[in-house]
C-alpha cells in the first residue's frame, strides 16, 4: 500500500554552527567551509551524496548525519560549488532537521535540483514503536516538502531507507520492513515531480531479509539495482530492474542472484554506465565485487580489508565508482582499535592503494565526474572526541 498524497511543503529552517580551529587537510584536499561542519553530542555521518554541475547549479554535494543520544536527530547540508562551501548567502551554515529516528538510517540522493533525503518515521496514525518510509525533498534553492511513501500500519518497522535517483524521472526506494512478524526487503518507484506512485503502481517485495543486515539501492537513467542481506545465513541477495522509456515504464524484473554466502552484511552499491560496484562486509572483515556487464555477472571476490571478527568487526560505509576509478571508505579493525581508511583503484579494481587517517570514527566518499577520465572525490567524516563528537568534509582540488 502507498499514500499517494502530494508533497506537503513546509519553511525551510535553518541554523549557524560553531565553528573551531580548523583540521589540516589531506595532501591534494582542501577542507570545506565551514571546518568543522558540526560539533556536539553523539554526532554520527550516516551518508554523502554528490552530482555534477547542472543548468542551476555547479556540482552539489550533499551530507547528512544525526546527533544526541537514542534515537537521536537527523540533519542534512549540502553544497552547491563542488563541496567547498555549505553555507547561504547570509554566512549561515544550511542546516536543515530532517524528521525520522537517527538510530534506523538516513540516506542521500541529489537529482533534478534538489536533494533527497530518505528516512524511518512515526507517522500520523502509527502505533507507538511503528515507523513507515519518509521522504523529505529540499529545494537546492529554497524550500522543503515531505510526504510518508508507505501508509500506516497496526503493525510495521521499517530501516535503512535507501534512495537513488532513477536519471530525472524518478525516485528508486528501498528498505527493511518488519509486519506480521516477517522481514522482508521492499523497492518502489516514484515519480521525481510530485512523489506520486510511478510506473506499476506497487510495492515490489524483493524476499526475506536480515532486518539490521542492511539494504542499498542504486540507479541509472535506466535501470535500479538492489542488494540485501537474506536470511539467518546471511547470503547476499542481488536484482536489476530495467526501466522502459517515458513516464509510465514498463518495468522488467531481472532473476534475483546470490552474490555473497554466509556471513555477509550492510551492502552498499554504485552504479556508473554498466559498471556496478559492490561492497559489503563478511564475517568481520570487507569485500569488494565489480560487474562491467550492469549486474548480469560479477567477478570474484577481492577482501580489502583482512582484519576483523564478528564480535570486532571492520566496516564498509561507502562505495562509488567514475570512470576506473572507485573509492572505498571502511573501518578497519586491529588489535582493539579502529583506524578510517580509503580503499582507492584507478584501474577498475585491478589494484588498489590505502590511505590511514586518525579519525575515529565513520568516513565515507563521493565523486564528481569530470570527464569520462577524470572525476573529485569529496569526503565527510566525524571523529568520536572524549567530550565532543566533530564532523568534518574536505573536497579534491584536482
Amino acid at each position: 500500500m502507498v499514500n499517494s498524497r502530494r508533497f506537503l511543503f513546509v519553511a525551510a529552517s535553518s541554523a549557524a554552527l560553531l565553528v573551531t580551529a580548523a583540521a589540516p587537510a589531506v595532501a591534494g584536499f582542501s577542507a570545506a567551509n565551514p571546518d568543522p561542519l558540526r560539533q556536539g553530542s553523539l554526532v554520527r555521518l550516516m551518508d554523502v551524496a554528490a552530482t555534477e554541475k547542472t543548468k542551476a547549479n555547479g556540482p552539489v554535494v550533499a551530507v547528512g548525519w544525526r546527533e544526541a543520544s537514542k534515537p537521536g536527530a537527523l540533519f542534512v547540508t549540502f553544497s552547491t560549488n563542488g563541496g567547498k562551501k555549505y553555507l547561504k548567502k547570509n554566512g549561515n551554515m544550511r542546516r536543515a532537521r530532517i524528521a525520522g529516528e537517527g538510530n534506523l538510517g538516513l540516506s542521500v540522493d541529489i537529482c533534478k535540483d534538489h536533494v533527497w533525503v530518505g528516512s524511518s518515521a512515526r507517522a500520523p496514525g502509527d502505533k507507538a514503536k511503528n515507523t513507515d518510509v519518509l521522504i523529505t525533498r529540499r529545494v537546492i534553492s529554497g524550500g522543503a516538502g515531505q510526504v510518508f511513501v508507505t501508509a500506516p500500519s497496526v503493525d510495521r518497522r521499517v530501516r535503512d531507507v535507501s534512495v537513488a535517483c532513477v536519471g530525472k524521472r524518478f525516485l528508486a526506494i528501498a528498505w527493511l520492513e518488519k509486519s506480521g512478524g516477517k522481514f522482508r526487503a521492499k523497492l518502489m518507484l516514484r515519480d521525481l515531480d510530485t512523489l506520486a506512485p510511478a510506473a506499476t503502481k506497487q510495492v515490489f517485495g524483493l524476499g526475506k531479509a536480515l532486518f539490521n543486515g542492511g539494504i542499498t539501492v542504486a540507479a541509472s537513467g535506466t535501470a535500479v539495482h538492489v542488494a540485501w542481506t537474506h536470511g539467518d545465513k546471511k547470503q547476499l541477495r542481488y536484482k536489476r530492474f530495467d526501466i522502459g522509456p517515458g513516464g509510465d515504464p514498463k518495468v522488467t524484473k531481472n532473476p534475483t542472484t546470490t552474490v555473497g554466502f554466509d556471513g555477509t552484511s550492510k551492502p552498499e552499491l554504485a552504479v556508473r554506465g554498466k559498471k556496478v560496484a559492490l561492497g559489503y562486509g563478511k564475517n568481520g572483515k570487507v569485500f569488494f565485487k565489480l560487474s562491467t556487464d550492469l549486474g548480469e555477472s560479477f567477478g570474484s571476490a577481492q577482501k580489502l580489508i583482512d582484519t576483523g571478527t564478528k564480535a570486532a568487526p571492520s566496516r564498509l560505509h561507502s562505495v562509488d565508482i567514475s570512470g576506473s576509478r572507485i573509492v572505498v571508505e571502511a573501518s578497519r579493525a586491529k588489535g582493539g582499535k579502529t583506524t578510517a581508511e580509503r580503499i582507492e583503484s584507478k584501474n577498475l579494481a585491478a589494484s588498489w592503494k590505502n590511505s590511514v587517517f586518525g579519525n575515529k570514527g565513520t568516513r565515507m566518499g563521493a565523486l564528481i565526474k569530470i570527464s569520462n577520465t577524470k572525476s573529485k572525490l569529496n569526503e565527510a567524516w566525524h571523529n568520536n572526541g572524549t567530550a565532543k563528537d566533530t564532523l568534518r568534509a574536505q573536497y579534491q582540488n584536482n
